[in-house]
C-alpha cells in the first residue's frame, strides 16, 4: 500500500508542476498585453550564427529607439521575430511602465519558457498516470 502511494506522488506532483507553470505562463501572457503600446524605430540589427548548433542558427539582436514619458531610449528588443526586422523600420512595440528601458515585439520569451515547462511537467504526469493505472 505504500509504495503504492508513493508511485502516485510523482504524477500527481508533476499535474501540480504542470497547473502552476502554465497559470504563471498565462499570467506573464497577461501581463505583458497590458502594457502601452508605442512606435520604436530599428536602429540596429545584429546577427550572429550559433557555432554550437544547426548553421542555419542564426541568433538577432535588434536594438530600437523610442521615447516614452519624453525621454529617449536605446534598447534591446526582447522577443521578436528574427529575419523580420531591417534598420530604419518603425514597429509598435510594448514596454513596462515600471521599466520603460523594457521593450518587447511580442509575447514574452519567460511565458512561452513557463508554458513549455508545465507541458513537459503534464505529459509526463499524465504518462506516469496512464501507466500506473495499467499496471494495476
Amino acid at each position: 500500500m505504500k509504495n503504492r502511494f508513493l508511485a502516485l506522488i510523482t504524477p500527481v506532483i508533476l499535474l501540480i508542476g504542470a497547473i502552476v507553470f502554465i497559470g504563471l505562463g498565462i499570467l506573464n501572457l497577461q501581463q505583458v498585453k497590458k502594457f502601452p503600446e508605442i512606435q520604436a524605430t530599428v536602429t540596429k540589427v545584429e546577427q550572429k550564427l550559433d557555432t554550437a548548433g544547426d548553421s542555419s542558427d542564426v541568433n538577432e539582436t535588434v536594438w530600437v529607439h523610442y521615447t516614452v514619458d519624453e525621454r529617449d531610449y536605446d534598447e534591446v528588443l526582447q522577443f521578436h521575430e528574427v529575419d523580420k526586422l531591417k534598420v530604419g523600420d518603425t514597429i509598435t512595440v510594448r514596454y513596462n511602465p515600471e521599466k520603460p528601458n523594457y521593450v518587447t515585439a511580442g509575447k514574452t520569451s519567460t511565458a512561452i519558457i513557463y508554458i513549455g515547462l508545465g507541458a513537459l511537467f503534464g505529459i509526463g504526469g499524465l504518462g506516469m498516470l496512464v501507466r500506473i493505472i495499467r499496471n494495476r
